[in-house]
């Protein structure tokens, strides 16, 4: 019985201290990286529409027709020329112009939605691995405590078999 009963107590021991080393903390831990992968798909998500619905290919096609009609316009003879052909010309210039900084605009607007992308996801990788590196000590640790567990049942088992 003495036996039995120290080996009783060996094992609470073991439950004990087992269920202490996987605590609150690393549940949090474990909810953090987790909200971390949400966050990533969700700025996935957000960065998915306005990507689409760039107006890079409109605008480049934009002024593409506006410098065709400018070059028409500035190659009319000048006997041929309507009397606001100045302005005309002008009013091109200045669309080309906004079209063009606006193409500008967009492109630097995908290369900082890129890189941010790419730093986000820099930063799942990294909590990713930390993850793996959690769940690989916490199996470790796990796999080490139901050994010992399976040894104290075993010794309970000698100890009861023996008492027969």
């Amino acid at each position: 019985m003495t036996r039995f009963s120290s080996s009783l107590s060996v094992l609470a021991e073991n439950v004990e201290s087992h269920s202490g080393q996987f605590s609150a903390i690393q549940i949090e831990r474990l909810k953090a990286l987790r909200e971390i992968w949400r966050s990533l798909l969700a700025l996935l998500k957000a960065y998915d529409g306005p990507l689409r619905v760039d107006a890079v290919d409109k605008l480049k096609k934009r002024i593409e027709s506006s410098q065709g009609k400018y070059q028409s316009l500035a190659s009319v003879a000048v006997a041929n020329r309507k009397p606001n052909h100045t302005e005309e010309l002008e009013k091109l210039l200045k669309s080309i112009e906004e079209d063009q900084n606006g193409v500008q605009k967009a492109l630097e607007r995908r290369e900082r939605v890129r890189y941010q992308v790419a730093q986000e996801v820099r930063i799942a990788w990294r909590w990713s691995t930390a993850l793996r590196v959690e769940l690989a000590d916490w199996a470790a640790n796990n796999s080490a405590h139901f050994e010992q567990l399976a040894n104290v049942w075993s010794s309970l088992k000698n100890a009861l078999v023996i008492s027969d």
